[in-house]
């Protein structure tokens, strides 16, 4: 009970904390707020739904958006006004329940003094703090990714509720944001793997009752977009387009010169024509590519994912990466923590390919890389004893520190580099 008590009062002060340092970078940033690019497209679809009932875009199109995040802006709309402040706020809560989870996780695994400092890390890490300002689909896509790795990688084996819980979680987070998909048979793999003391058929109950949930939540999409666009499609009708302009073929063609007629669908062409004209232009690259510029241009990706200066530096995330990468290591030992990492090197190898040019798209990996790098620091303490340990890590916090202080001088000596 005293646990328990201990436990409760720790994800109070890290909500408090967490919810605290959201309101206060709401107040200062509120320019984010602004509805320009992605943030103007989503508005359009809530207020279309609104206005007319019809889930439609500003520019026509009716499935070139997972539908979450406009149904997340439209119920808040519905109650509160077209207000962006509204939206913060909500995405402020959801940001607080994001880093509780991450102190919960992180309390069983490591015991309630690393929980907490991982409670406290979430509620400090700019990729989880910015996006509550911004009016884009991050906020609720990665509490409630976060909330269905939880449910799967607690002490105990999942049961078939926590298996059905996760996989409505993950549905709900997929129609938020499309990438999720392919990741739901990685939790499928999870509860198996975690269900291996049961026998035959009982060990594929929990896979089978994930993978149910899951589909249910996007059936519904399915269907209607079956109805309005002529394809049961389940993720979006941008995927080609992002796989095309937005992807690789960009990076070759923006950074190392490497293609001479990049592809532009023609006016006129339908959401369904218009990506299958962006599929086979992806695929026409992908066949013609030299092999040595497409691995140049992955190595680019890479270093625009994890870029620490937006522009100003982010210590947090450097701070952990080293410690997340020990903990990576470590995570193959670890059935649990092994879902965590899976999502960061899924996320890291898929944004290689689409969607890289954007490093806000890393986001959705900061609970991740919390829970590894506390993983990290905790086996180094075990290792290094208190005070190797505390230099170490202390040295590392405040160089990260004196960067961040003197980062415009810094971002100016490294950007001739990147761009050589």
């Amino acid at each position: 009970m005293a646990t328990l008590r201990s436990r409760a009062a720790a994800a109070l002060l890290v909500f408090a904390a967490a919810l605290a340092v959201r309101l206060a970078y709401v107040a200062a940033h509120r320019a984010p707020a602004e509805r320009i690019g992605d943030a103007q497209e989503y508005h359009s679809y809530a207020v279309s739904l609104l206005d007319s009932g019809r889930y439609e875009g500003f520019n026509g199109l009716r499935a070139a958006r997972m539908p979450g995040y406009p149904l997340f802006l439209s119920a808040l709309y519905s109650v509160f006004g077209r207000s962006p402040l509204a939206v913060q706020a909500a995405q402020s809560l959801l940001g607080a329940g994001t880093c509780v989870l991450i102190l919960l996780a992180a309390w069983q695994w490591y015991g309630p003094g690393w929980g907490l400092l991982a409670g406290f890390l979430a509620a400090g890490s700019y990729d989880l703090l910015s996006p509550s300002a911004l009016l884009l689909s991050e906020a609720p896509a990665t509490f409630l990714l976060t909330l269905s790795f939880y449910l799967l990688t607690r002490l105990r084996p999942p049961s078939l509720r926590d298996c059905a819980a996760a996989g409505l979680c993950a549905g709900a987070a997929c129609l938020v944001r499309p990438e999720v998909l392919p990741f739901a048979f990685v939790c499928a793999a999870l509860a198996a793997r975690l269900g291996r003391g049961l026998r035959g058929a009982d060990r594929l109950k929990g896979p089978a009752v994930l993978l149910g949930a899951f589909f249910l939540c996007l059936a519904p999409w399915a269907l209607r977009n079956a109805r309005t666009i002529g394809r049961p499609l389940l993720t979006s009708t941008a995927g080609p387009y992002n796989l095309y302009r937005q992807g690789l073929p960009r990076t070759v063609e923006e950074r190392l010169g490497g293609v001479k007629d990049f592809y532009l669908a023609p006016e006129g062409l339908g959401e369904l024509e218009k990506g299958s004209a962006y599929s086979d232009a992806a695929r026409r690259f992908y066949l013609s590519v030299d092999p040595v510029l497409a691995l140049k241009a992955v190595a680019i990706n890479i270093m625009i994912f994890y870029y620490p200066f937006l522009p100003q530096y982010d210590p947090t995330l450097v701070f952990l990466l080293p410690w997340a990468f020990w903990g990576l290591w470590l995570a193959r030992k670890d059935d649990r923590r092994w879902t965590w990492a899976a999502w960061a090197g899924y996320l890291t190898i898929l944004h290689c390919f689409v969607a890289v040019m954007d490093s806000r798209y890393r986001q959705a990996l900061a609970p991740s890389l919390i829970l590894l790098a506390v993983g990290g620091l905790e086996t180094a303490r075990l290792k290094l004893g208190r005070r190797r340990f505390t230099a170490l890590a202390g040295g590392w916090a405040l160089a990260n520190a004196a960067v961040w202080a003197l980062s415009p001088s810094v971002r100016i000596l490294i950007l001739p580099f990147l761009k050589s």
